[in-house]
């Protein structure tokens, strides 16, 4: 009787103790990243935990992705016109990550999928963005001359 309930303690604290929870709140997913001890193949889980309670191995690590829009404020120092003048700009663009595709977001680009892709692309294209603006400007105050 006595190593019957020993046995049954330990079988409790080992499922108790080998489980860990997902838990994001109202405007947020979360994604699971599956890294087995022994046994099953590692990776992201296509499937996203949405607002409520999951539970998962031990083993398992989960990343909390806003689903919020979100506003990002980029400034731009010193993009040089046609005409040598330097500008600088403060723009902010603002992104959203559609329902569901948090996990591909993840798996694709990491956690830090902002910093890492989308900053320096849109930095990138703003330059362009600084000369057409800049060739404009200096075509409206060659107008402004003739009127």
């Amino acid at each position: 009787m006595k190593n019957i309930f020993v046995l049954s303690v330990l079988c409790s604290c080992i499922m108790l103790g080998s489980c860990t929870t997902v838990a994001p709140e109202a405007g947020e997913e979360g994604v699971k990243v599956h890294k087995p001890w022994v046994f099953g193949t590692g990776g992201v889980d296509m499937t996203p935990v949405e607002t409520g309670l999951e539970y998962t191995w031990l083993s398992t690590d989960y990343v909390i992705v806003n689903m919020l829009p979100q506003a990002y404020d980029e400034d731009l120092d010193d993009a040089t016109s046609n005409d040598n003048t330097l500008l600088d700009f403060n723009t902010q663009i603002q992104l959203q990550v559609k329902d569901n595709m948090s996990p591909v977001l993840v798996k694709n680009y990491g956690v830090n999928w902002y910093s890492s892709v989308i900053k320096e692309v849109y930095r990138n294209t703003w330059w362009m963005v600084t000369i057409l603006l800049s060739s404009i400007y200096s075509r409206i105050l060659s107008l402004r001359t003739l009127f």
